[in-house]
C-alpha cells in the first residue's frame, strides 16, 4: 500500500509575489514577477502508530516561513556571473541591462539562475534542511506553481 500526504499552497494560502529574471531569455530576461503557490507531497509505504506519514502542521509551517521570506522580493542568483554584493546593494548585470537593487529588497539564492524548476530544486532543498521526515517517506516532492495552471517541481527519492 502506498500513502501519500499533500499541501496546496493555493488552498493553504501558501503563496509569495516576487519578481525575477533569466538571463539570455528573449522575454523573461527583462525583471518581472510572479504569484507563486507552493505545493509538497510526501509518500511512504507505511504510516505511524498514529495512522499518519507525518503532522501537516510541521510541513505547512515550514513553507510558510519559506514563502514569507521570498514574499515581496527580487530572487537574486548569487551564483550568476553578473551578480555583485557592494555594500547595502546588489549590482546585476543582466544581458544589456545594469541593475543596483537595495540589498534589503532581495533574496540571494544560491542558484546560478531563477527558473521555477531552480527555485522548486531550492525549496526542496529547504524543506529537507529544516524538517526532520519520518524515515519511512520513501518520497518528497516540492514545487512552486507560477500563476494558476504552470508548475514545475522537484522530487528526491529516499532510500
Amino acid at each position: 500500500m502506498l500513502f501519500s500526504l499533500e499541501i496546496d499552497g493555493w488552498k493553504k494560502n501558501i503563496r509569495f509575489s516576487s519578481a525575477h529574471f533569466i538571463p539570455g531569455h528573449t522575454k523573461c530576461s527583462r525583471l518581472h514577477g510572479h504569484t507563486y503557490a507552493l505545493f509538497l507531497t510526501l509518500e511512504a509505504e507505511q504510516v505511524t502508530e498514529s495512522g499518519m506519514i507525518m503532522d501537516f502542521s510541521i510541513l505547512t509551517t515550514c513553507l510558510k516561513k519559506l514563502a514569507d521570506m521570498l514574499d515581496h522580493k527580487i530572487l537574486i542568483p548569487q551564483k550568476y556571473k553578473g551578480v555583485k554584493q557592494q555594500d547595502s546593494s546588489v549590482l546585476v548585470s543582466c544581458d544589456t541591462k545594469q541593475y543596483q537593487l537595495p540589498i534589503e529588497d532581495c533574496v540571494l539564492l544560491p542558484l546560478d539562475i531563477i527558473t521555477a524548476e531552480q527555485l522548486a530544486q531550492y525549496c526542496l532543498n529547504y524543506v529537507e534542511e529544516t524538517v526532520t521526515l519520518p524515515k519511512m517517506v520513501t518520497k518528497i516532492t516540492v514545487g512552486v506553481d507560477e500563476g494558476f495552471g504552470t508548475r514545475a517541481s522537484a522530487t528526491k527519492q529516499r532510500r
